[in-house]
């Protein structure tokens, strides 16, 4: 009979008095609660230092790896601990550049083939001004729509409240604030900007967004000129592999009971036996 090989050994766990040390540094952070922290600390994430060292986005999506049911909360919480925001400013003003930079994380970093950073500078002592974003002008609107390439798996619809147009679940193009952003690709964003025809897309500062790039102003008044760059955007945006569409719950569960019900009542009006 064969030995059998000891069982792998399980990663040692921190001491509780260091895991209950780094959750009260990590809660000190304005911000993060005694949740957040712990579930930071069950990452591997045990100081202010490795949380700023990360960055919000790469902590998120590191705690996400390892505890699935984390919500966007988190991340809204993270980065507003790291920027001294009120997380309320977060969620609603920074949102767009977050989830862009978190799917950016999560296909694999810049162009270059780095790990995205979203390392922040040491916290101030007052909150920062807090940015705004401004509504895209009613005339680009216009523009955009008419310059939109005719294909039928295009769909128009808004993304964190600005005009965009996407094809089988991914972005192709749309506005934010008063200009157009399009989808090209790494490589072929990172051409067009070599060749000083476009710059890079950066909705915050320190966050460019790897394989957009914002079309130049000059093209952007007139659908003539800006149509080019959306079919180029739409020709890419094709080759990517197509996302499912979530499926739609019912409002409530009290919709949910009554559209059971009617389904029951119909069930047995079909299988009564006459007498």
């Amino acid at each position: 009979m064969k030995a059998r090989s000891p069982a792998p050994r399980a990663r040692p766990r921190a001491a509780p008095a260091a895991e209950a040390e780094a959750e009260a540094e990590l809660a000190s952070l304005a911000n993060l609660g005694p949740k957040s922290a712990r579930v930071l600390v069950a990452a591997g994430i045990a100081s202010v230092a490795e949380l700023r060292r990360l960055g919000s986005v790469a902590a998120f999506a590191k705690v996400k790896r390892h505890e699935p049911g984390v919500t966007l909360n988190l991340l809204w919480a993270i980065d507003a601990a790291l920027s001294s925001l009120p997380w309320q400013v977060v969620a609603r003003e920074h949102r767009t550049s977050l989830l862009l930079a978190l799917e950016q994380h999560r296909r694999g970093g810049d162009r270059a083939g780095r790990p995205i950073s979203t390392e922040h500078p040491p916290m101030p002592s007052a909150p920062s001004k807090k940015s705004t974003w401004t509504k895209s002008p009613p005339e680009l609107a216009a523009r955009f729509d008419a310059a939109l390439p005719d294909h039928p798996a295009l769909v128009r619809k808004p993304m964190f409240g600005y005009p965009a147009a996407f094809v089988n679940g991914n972005m192709v193009c749309g506005l934010f604030q008063d200009s157009v952003v399009v989808r090209l690709g790494k490589e072929g964003a990172a051409q067009v900007v070599e060749r000083g025809a476009a710059e890079p897309f950066a909705p915050m500062a320190g966050r460019t967004m790897t394989g957009y790039v914002l079309v130049p102003a000059a093209d952007s008044r007139d659908p003539a000129t800006l149509s080019p760059w959306l079919r180029d955007a739409l020709s890419y945006t094709l080759t990517l592999p197509g996302k499912a569409a979530a499926k739609k719950a019912p409002a409530n569960k009290a919709v949910a009971k009554k559209a059971a019900g009617r389904t029951g009542a119909a069930g047995k009006a079909v299988t009564r036996q006459p007498k």
